[in-house]
């Protein structure tokens, strides 16, 4: 039965790790192709959350966005993989999940999109964990940001 359950686990994981390509080569054909009739991208640059009292930053969700990607400065590079869990931070739920994110090795940065209609006017957490070589997952970055529906 253990075996059967990690057989499960890695192919939830490719099936995460397809969908997350998917959806990053959607981005970049909308962004080579940039016709209106394409899909509608809103892009964020986020920090990781520091101690200090700071703003939260802020994305504004019109009704006709149909992804949301993020690019994630990272404190902790190095792994060869990163994973990210966009959660509701009242109630803790994962709300989305990404499969496993390969690093470029020379960007201090991840990025990630989604849906746009996950989102609700609410304020979010982004759990960004690497990935080491051996498959251990370290939480390296939490990535707080607040939705407003127009």
């Amino acid at each position: 039965q253990r075996s059967g359950d990690d057989e499960t686990e890695r192919e939830l994981a490719q099936v995460r790790e397809r969908l997350a390509q998917v959806e990053q080569q959607l981005v970049a054909r909308n962004r080579d192709v940039g016709t209106a009739s394409e899909a509608r991208v809103i892009a964020l640059h986020l920090a990781p959350q520091s101690r200090g009292i700071g703003q939260i930053p802020t994305i504004v969700v019109s009704s006709g966005a149909d992804l949301v990607a993020l690019t994630l400065d990272l404190e902790a590079a190095g792994f060869p993989a990163y994973e990210a869990a966009l959660k509701n931070p009242a109630t803790g739920q994962v709300i989305w999940r990404t499969g496993r994110i390969k690093s470029s090795g020379k960007s201090n940065a991840i990025r990630v999109s989604f849906r746009a209609a996950l989102l609700n006017p609410q304020n979010y957490v982004l759990d960004l964990s690497g990935i080491s070589s051996n498959g251990d997952a370290e939480n390296v970055g939490s990535y707080v940001f607040r939705v407003v529906k127009k």
